[in-house]
């Protein structure tokens, strides 16, 4: 009996507490409308940092995946290297309202079952810093060749291919598309092409 009691007790504190409303959460919300996803937070930076973990976790991880398969390729550098420089180069000098805001991401994505922690979402939030600044000054101490040095020599010889191609062969004029091909008085336009520069890079 006193086992059944226990429990019972256990199924009810259980469901009471996933029923609960979690106070950090108040005041924000998110949905989605015509293709875009849209959050509303609110409090502190730690309550804020919070709830935009717990709100976009599923983004944040997808995004996280993103840079751990590219790091390697484009940088030749794993995420590993990524996420120490955050802690190492990058927190030092964030400021504390920033930190806060940081550890409240860190949390809000632990609570919404994310395996990501302060480090990845630092790394991610500074990845400007670290792939444009950080890891140029890295490689030239180390005498290692810099990636986006070679990233931007592959797009440049991209654009010297295009600009020798006819101009018809690349214009990005406006094309009729649908009934426009069969009524000339009458269509839609659009200003997309298989050749405009978009689709090269």
């Amino acid at each position: 009996m006193r086992q059944l009691v226990a429990l019972l007790f256990a199924a009810v504190t259980i469901t009471a507490s996933a029923a609960a409303p979690n106070a950090r959460l108040a005041g924000s919300y998110r949905h989605n409308q015509s293709g875009w996803t849209y959050v509303h937070l609110a409090g502190t930076p730690e309550q804020i940092g919070y709830q935009h973990g717990f709100l976009l976790a599923k983004e944040i991880d997808d995004n996280l995946n993103v840079y751990k398969l590219e790091a390697p390729n484009l940088y030749k550098h794993d995420w590993a290297f990524f996420r120490e420089a955050g802690r190492t180069v990058l927190w030092p000098h964030v400021e504390p309202e920033y930190q806060a805001e940081l550890k409240g991401i860190a949390e809000g994505l632990k609570a919404a079952g994310s395996k990501a922690d302060l480090w990845d979402v630092v790394a991610l939030n500074g990845d400007l810093e670290l792939t444009n600044y950080y890891l140029p000054w890295y490689d030239a101490q180390k005498k290692l060749p810099n990636p986006l040095m070679r990233l931007r020599r592959e797009s440049a010889a991209r654009l010297s291919r295009l600009a020798l191609q006819p101009r018809m062969a690349r214009s990005s004029s406006p094309t009729r598309t649908g009934r426009a091909t069969r009524k000339a008085n009458a269509g839609q336009w659009s200003s997309t092409s298989s050749r405009r520069l978009g689709s090269i890079c």
